[in-house]
């Protein structure tokens, strides 16, 4: 047995055009009015309802939001949801610098520059050898921090042509 290699691999443009930036900012103003907006209890009887409706809202605009809390994509704790969305929070200020400069350029990164349909893009892998662990460079956690506030995955949508993301791809069983 050995130590894996765990990291994030993604590509996005060596810059993003103004209308990308635009809807990008929009995308982490979305999300930003969303996390700041306390549910509406008092509409529902059920807190859980209640909670498991504030987390489709969240999960609408980041498709990954939920994997953070369990795999079903619903939890009644209020403490944990709010932990969650206050962290997600703290993540909008360094999206949109990552939106006006987009790079990662860490000690635990590698970055490899393609020119794609007349396009400059890179491709960046950050993570490192690990015996289970997740990784703590700063490489890393700049990609995670990204994905989990879903500029990645929008990145993905509006700049790389008839893309397929990859998160939505799901292996099926083997049933032979």
């Amino acid at each position: 047995m050995g130590a894996d290699l765990i990291g994030y691999q993604t590509m996005f443009p060596v810059e993003f055009t103004d209308d990308e930036k635009k809807k990008l900012n929009k995308h982490l103003d979305d999300v930003e009015k969303l996390l700041k907006t306390p549910k509406l209890p008092t509409l529902i009887a059920n807190e859980a309802d209640a909670n498991g409706i504030y987390l489709k809202q969240i999960n609408d605009l980041i498709p990954f939001f939920t994997h953070e809390i369990d795999d079903e994509g619903y939890h009644d704790d209020e403490d944990e949801i709010g932990y969650l969305v206050n962290s997600f929070v703290v993540l909008i200020p360094d999206a949109r610098e990552f939106i006006k400069e987009p790079h990662v350029s860490e000690r635990d990164s590698s970055t490899r520059i393609y020119n794609i349909l007349g396009r400059k893009f890179q491709s960046v892998f950050a993570g490192e050898m690990s015996w289970g662990d997740e990784p703590e460079g700063g490489g890393y956690e700049k990609l995670k921090n990204l994905d989990k506030i879903g500029v990645l995955w929008k990145a993905e949508q509006l700049t790389i042509p008839n893309s397929q993301s990859l998160h939505f791809i799901k292996e099926e069983d083997d049933e032979s």
